[in-house]
């Protein structure tokens, strides 16, 4: 989440260096909605790195379904991000949305600076 919507490039990367806090939330059929952020969410991770773990990492093969089958954030979590002041958002898997998701919604959102 970056505020200006700059891509990745344009960031320093001593702002990608942060205080965060890793999470586990539910994943149902590839995505992790907000009612499964908002179930794991503390007030302390406000304004801090999320990192999000999804046992994907367990995987690690180029199977079809490692490839495009990998979960990742629903559309509506990310104002939720936004609005809690989110620095930055990791996940183990190969994007931070699913491959399904046409359009790249997630990461237009984030780069749309809601944080």
């Amino acid at each position: 989440m970056y505020r200006q919507g700059a891509s990745v490039d344009r960031i320093d990367l001593s702002e990608l260096v942060q205080e965060g806090y890793c999470i586990r939330p539910r994943v149902t059929d590839n995505e992790i909605h907000i009612d499964a952020i908002r179930a794991v969410w503390k007030p302390e991770y406000d304004g801090k790195a999320i990192l999000i773990n999804t046992g994907w990492d367990r995987k690690r093969s180029r199977t079809q379904e490692w490839q495009y089958g990998f979960p990742g954030l629903a559309e509506d979590t990310v104002d939720f991000f936004g609005e809690h002041g989110t620095k930055l958002i990791g996940i183990d898997t190969l994007g931070i949305e699913p491959a399904s998701h046409q359009g790249f919604p997630v990461h237009r959102g984030g780069l749309r600076g809601t944080g």
